[in-house]
């Protein structure tokens, strides 16, 4: 029993076909869904139907275990016709009593659909045999309290909850928790099953939790959460012991090139954890590779210039033969480099060797061509490679309902361990990719056929034709004049919000996306209050759009609503972290409710993201200081003038004062010079070396800062190097002396005079003092007098100052101060 059971998780080659025998299964439970307690009723109500199968059946000494295969079934037949191909051999209508099958199938679909709509969401409207999804969602999901015994039952309950979320418009915030919530479940029945853990054979156990991680990584991906995706991605890769490198290798790429560069691969080993040696599993034979002819049709680039692949000239070997679930492994790895990286060529480039491996050793119908379509997308942006990257799309969608090319069971063999999309969302790529190279009347007609209209009303304004997008809008609505989706797409090329409104109250609150909608309305027209009730409402529906909480939290800011701020950045954090955005708008809230700490916090989150940007650095700088956390100020500091100060960026920053901000570095300086203590028990003090060796960067730089200069002078006084202490008031003393406007403004006088008093002071207080001079390997020499002839020194500034000034301002309060210092020096001669 138990073998059988994992066997319809785990299916290891064609070997395993009756498993997937759709039609012998529900001929052989052909009673289960035949209920005699079932009667007809005007309304369809499937729930109640499956309701009474489960009844009838276990009342009648049925097992649930055959419950259990029947859901498997219609699950499995559902992702054939929808995913896969081919077509089913089986109508399921011919299995069903009267009371439903004598309804017509438009009523059947439209309940279905109903079932499946999830938080104001709907599922596709044309997915194909959506009757039999809808009946295994109800068996494997909402009866599975009666399926609990059953090892594997939370496992499909898993793929049946994570199917529905991919059939739905967009991510579903009930349906997110409940998958997160059977992942746990799972995982703890996996882990800890006896039959798994003591079986003869490791792969078994091995290979499942690589599947069951390689899923979880997958949902990871869908829901944007690229950090987690890759723990189980990583996870996977250690169940099967797979050992992969990316490396470089010399390599031609044309078929022009004379020499070699450095090209990028992907080295891979599969471990062979049988027992015996073999690959098997289950007692069963390897996979059969893909033969050439039945594959899925491998296209040929035909450049003139660019080789089919590259040509290494120093590599002996990638690593072999890969098993088929180690190829989706290194898909899925890179769909991780897709997630972390941004959309430019080097992550194109990280991405291709990935697929290359995959593709040299096809194995698996469905995972090559899952390879196939990775390749595809990434060529489609190089003019060379564009034509080979739409003709493969084309081929892959063409295939999928060829029956010859592969058989039903090594199709649904690792579907759920790969993300190839639905046969829609394949046309609909297609279409994508038409549009792009401007075979816009064919990617219409596709669009039109698969009756995405959303994108169909995107063409048309794209060409300029807006009036041509509102007619068919209005035709569409005399077919369907209760379509809240058809209402926001009229309000969206109209402008008009009544339709916004309409689609509200025609969904009954439910049609979360008007709301939205009219959020973005209100938003665009100032009337902030009205865009965030509105996105309130819409978010309270479907929480899981990161955009609409991101407006929400800048409409809440504009209208000093700082707690619906608060929520609305946080919640936006939480769906996902890497948004340095709106880290850097929740401190400024956290800031306005004088939550300082926090601010700090989430500006050091923002700055993970946004490494460069020197405003928000300036903003966690003065927390920083505020919060006396002086090594991270120092940090930012350095890290402001480091970016400030590259000459790419120049232009920005001309002005040499805007490279440092000195009333920060003053108060710096006052810390290390009053040695404050930090929250944590840490001293300024202890930032010595650090701001040091930041003064000594930053005066090479600037030049002609009094401020600057006298900063310095403070911070070595207080760390006992006087010589340079006077030195840098020397230098604060001769850019009073030399500006340009000394006669003239009063106030640049009034602190030149200021720094010869300081300059004057310093000589007679370091003068005299004796200093060891640091030398060159960082040892101290004997000790010498700061400056010996301080008081020769000390009169000639005093005097050059007062002289240069005597015309504009003798007879001044700072002028006879400067004389009687002056002669307090010559007195003491």
């Amino acid at each position: 029993m138990h073998e059988a059971e994992w066997n319809l998780i785990h299916q290891l080659d064609d070997g395993q076909a009756d498993l997937v025998n759709f039609k012998a299964v529900l001929d052989h439970n052909a009673s289960f869904l035949q209920p005699a307690a079932f009667t007809a009723s005007d309304a369809i109500d499937l729930p109640a139907y499956i309701n009474a199968c489960i009844i009838s059946h276990l009342e009648a000494g049925g097992s649930v275990a055959d419950v259990l295969a029947v859901g498997v079934v219609l699950l499995n037949s559902f992702v054939q016709v929808a995913y896969t191909g081919p077509a089913l051999d089986f109508d399921l209508l011919n299995y069903l009593p009267k009371a439903l099958s004598n309804q017509s199938l438009d009523a059947l679909t439209k309940a279905s659909l109903q079932l499946l709509r999830e938080d104001g969401e709907d599922a596709y409207h044309l997915a194909p045999s959506v009757l039999n999804f809808a009946l295994a969602r109800i068996i494997l999901v909402d009866n599975a309290h009666r399926l609990s015994n059953l090892p594997t039952a939370g496992w499909w309950k898993l793929r049946t909850l994570f199917i529905q979320q991919r059939l739905i418009d967009n991510p579903s915030g009930t349906l997110n928790d409940a998958i997160s919530k059977t992942v746990e479940e799972v995982e703890a029945s996996l882990l800890s099953n006896d039959y798994l853990v003591s079986h003869s054979n490791p792969r078994v156990f091995a290979e499942l939790k690589a599947r069951f991680f390689l899923e979880v990584g997958l949902i990871h991906h869908y829901y944007g959460r690229p950090s987690k995706a890759l723990v189980e991605f990583t996870r996977a890769q250690e169940a099967t012991q797979l050992k992969f490198e990316v490396t470089g290798a010399l390599g031609k790429r044309t078929k022009f090139q004379t020499f070699d560069v450095t090209q990028l691969v992907v080295i891979a080993e599969s471990k062979d954890l049988s027992v015996d040696g073999s690959s098997a599993a289950f007692e069963a034979t390897p996979e059969a590779p893909v033969a050439s002819a039945a594959g899925p049709e491998n296209l040929a680039l035909n450049d003139d210039t660019l080789l089919e692949n590259v040509e290494y000239t120093d590599l002996k070997s990638k690593g072999g033969k890969l098993q088929t679930i180690d190829q989706c492994i290194l898909l899925a790895m890179c769909l991780n480099v897709k997630n972390t990286n941004p959309a430019d060529g080097l992550t194109t480039e990280q991405m291709k060797p990935f697929v290359s491996r995959v593709l040299e050793n096809p194995n698996n119908w469905m995972v090559h061509t899952m390879g196939l379509l990775l390749r595809s997308r990434l060529e489609a942006h190089k003019s060379r490679t564009t034509e080979r990257s739409v003709l493969q799309l084309q081929a892959i969608v063409d295939q999928m309902n060829i029956e010859a090319d592969a058989t039903p069971s090594e199709r649904l063999n690792h579907i759920y361990t790969i993300s190839i999309p639905s046969k829609w969302e394949l046309e609909a790529e297609l279409a994508d990719r038409l549009m792009s190279i401007g075979v816009v009347r064919s990617a219409m007609e596709i669009y039109e056929r698969l009756e995405l209209w959303d994108n169909v009303v995107s063409c048309y304004q794209m060409l300029e034709k807006t009036k041509q997008a509102e007619e068919l809008v209005r035709k569409q609505l005399e077919n369907h004049p209760n379509s809240p989706k058809l209402y926001c797409l009229l309000g969206d090329i109209t402008q008009d919000a009544q339709h916004y409104h309409h689609a509200w109250k025609i969904s009954n609150e439910r049609y979360s996306r008007a709301m939205r909608s009219l959020g973005a309305t209100f938003f665009r027209t100032g009337e902030f209050p009205e865009s965030v009730r509105c996105y309130g409402l819409a978010l309270a529906i479907n929480p899981l759009y990161e955009n609409s909480w991101f407006v929400m939290g800048c409409a809440a800011m504009r209208c000093d609503d700082w707690d619906s701020a608060q929520k609305a950045f946080l919640q936006t954090v939480l769906i996902n972290s890497d948004n340095g955005e709106a880290w850097t708008n929740l401190s400024s809230v956290y800031v306005k409710q004088s939550k300082k700490r926090e601010a700090w916090r989430a500006l050091r989150e923002a700055l993970r993201q946004h490494h460069d940007n020197s405003k928000i650095w300036d903003n966690y700088l003065f927390i920083s200081l505020d919060l006396k956390e002086f090594a991270e100020s120092v940090r930012a500091m350095h890290r402001i003038f480091e970016i400030r100060s590259n000459p790419a960026r120049a232009a920005e920053f001309k002005d040499s004062s805007s490279l440092v901000d000195l009333g920060c570095l003053d108060i710096l300086v006052n810390a290390v010079v009053h040695d404050i203590e930090a929250p944590d028990g840490t001293r300024a003090s202890a930032q010595i070396k650090q701001i040091e060796q930041f003064l000594v960067l930053v005066t090479g730089k600037i030049s002609g800062s009094a401020r600057l200069y006298t900063s310095c002078a403070q911070f070595y006084t207080a760390c006992d190097q006087f010589k340079l202490a006077l030195d840098y008031l020397a230098k604060s003393y001769r850019v009073y002396l030399n500006a340009p406007g000394l006669s003239e403004d009063a106030a640049l006088f009034r602190e030149g005079a200021d720094a010869a008093e300081r300059l004057a002071e310093g000589y007679k207080e370091f003068g005299p003092l004796e200093e060891a001079p640091r030398l060159g390997d960082g040892s101290m020499g004997t000790a010498v007098p700061v400056c010996p002839d301080w008081k020769y020194q000390g009169r000639m500034a005093l005097r050059t100052f007062i002289g240069r000034t005597k015309d504009s301002y003798e007879d001044t309060p700072e002028h006879d101060r400067l004389k009687e210092l002056l002669s307090s020096f010559t007195a003491s001669n």
